[in-house]
C-alpha cells in the first residue's frame, strides 16, 4: 500500500512539475496572427489583423477574405472607372471567379466592380484572368449614359460609402503571418448628381494625380468571412440557424448568446441569419425567439429571408 501511494504522490509532484515549468502536452496549440493589408495609390491603407483564423472556417475547413476598397463622394455620380491593376500573392491568397460572382447561372455576375453590380449597371468589365493565379487582374467601368451613385445613404440619411472595387480570396496558406492586396486605379471621374449629361466634371484621379480636396472621398475595409457569405444571395443557412446542422434549437440561442458577450465570433453573414426579429443587431433578444420557437411557442420569425 506504502508503495502504491509514493508511486501516486510521485505521479502528482510530476505533473505540478510540468504545470509549474511549462505547457503540458494537452495544452491548446497556439494560432499564429494573420494581417491583411489594403494598399492604393488612391485609397488609404488599411491593415487587420485576425488572431485565430480558424474561427472564421466553413464547414469544408477553408477561409475566404472579402478586400473592399469603397468611395464617399456626396452628391456625385461616378461615371469612370479605370483600374490598372489588383495585385496579391498568389502563394498566400487564391482569387477565383467562383469566389466573385453573385447570382446564379446565366444571372450570375462578377462582383469586382461591386457598386455596378448592385446598382443593376453590368457595366463592370475585367479585361484579363491571364494573371489570376499569378496574383494579377485589370479590369474597368464606364456607363456615361447610366451613371452611379457615388454613395449610399443609411436610414437617417447619413452618407455611407459604396464599394468600388471587391475582391473575394481563399486564404491557401494558414501559416502565413501577413499579406498585402493592392489597388492601383489610374482615372476615377465623378460629376454633380444633378447633371443630366455626365462630362467627367472632377476628375479625381487622372495619371496618378490626386486632388487634395478629394481626400475625404475614400476608405476602404477588409473582412474575414466563409466563402464570401456577404455578397452571395443564397444563404446556406436558413434564418436562425447558426450551426448549420439544419435544426433551429437551443443550441443556436446558444451561440448568439455568446457572440453578444464575445466569447465567440460569427460570420457576417451568419449575423444575418441570427438576427431573427429582423432589427439591425444579433443579440439575446434573438436568442430567446430562437428558445420560443424551438419550444413551439411561436411559429414564424419576423426575419423571413
Amino acid at each position: 500500500m506504502r508503495k502504491i501511494i509514493s508511486i501516486i504522490i510521485a505521479a502528482i509532484m510530476i505533473v505540478s512539475m510540468a504545470a509549474i515549468n511549462g505547457p503540458s502536452a494537452f495544452a491548446a496549440e497556439s494560432k499564429n496572427s494573420f494581417t491583411l493589408e489594403t494598399t492604393s495609390n488612391f485609397f488609404p491603407s488599411v491593415a487587420n489583423t485576425y488572431s485565430d483564423l480558424t474561427k472564421f472556417e466553413d464547414e469544408n475547413g477553408d477561409v475566404f477574405v472579402s478586400v473592399e476598397y469603397q468611395l464617399k463622394a456626396p452628391d456625385k455620380y461616378l461615371i469612370n472607372l479605370q483600374m490598372d491593376e489588383l495585385t496579391w500573392d498568389p502563394n498566400v491568397l487564391e482569387f477565383k471567379e467562383a469566389y466573385n460572382k453573385v447570382g446564379k447561372g446565366k444571372s450570375a455576375k462578377l462582383n469586382i466592380f461591386a457598386f455596378a453590380v448592385a446598382q443593376g449597371q453590368g457595366t463592370g468589365v475585367v479585361n484579363t484572368f491571364d494573371d489570376a493565379n499569378g496574383g494579377r487582374i485589370v479590369g474597368n467601368y464606364t456607363q456615361i449614359m447610366n451613371p452611379a451613385l457615388a454613395y449610399d445613404m443609411d436610414d437617417d440619411d447619413n452618407y455611407t460609402p459604396v464599394t468600388v472595387v471587391k475582391a473575394v480570396f481563399k486564404v491557401l496558406d494558414r501559416e502565413a503571418t501577413s499579406t498585402t492586396v493592392n489597388c492601383v486605379i489610374h482615372t476615377l471621374s465623378l460629376d454633380d448628381d444633378d447633371n443630366t449629361m455626365p462630362n467627367s466634371k472632377y476628375s479625381v484621379v487622372d495619371s496618378y494625380i490626386i486632388p487634395d480636396e478629394y481626400t475625404s472621398m475614400y476608405t476602404n475595409t477588409t473582412d474575414v468571412t466563409p466563402e464570401g457569405e456577404d455578397i452571395k444571395p443564397v444563404q446556406k443557412y436558413k434564418i436562425g440557424d447558426l450551426n448549420g446542422d439544419k435544426a433551429i434549437d437551443v443550441l443556436d440561442a446558444t451561440i448568439i448568446q455568446k457572440a453578444a458577450a464575445d466569447k465567440v465570433t460569427i460570420t457576417v453573414g451568419r449575423k444575418r441569419n441570427a438576427d431573427v426579429n429582423n432589427d439591425g443587431a444579433a443579440d439575446v433578444l434573438d436568442a430567446a425567439d430562437i428558445q420560443r420557437f424551438s419550444v413551439g411557442k411561436i411559429t414564424e420569425f419576423k426575419r423571413k429571408a
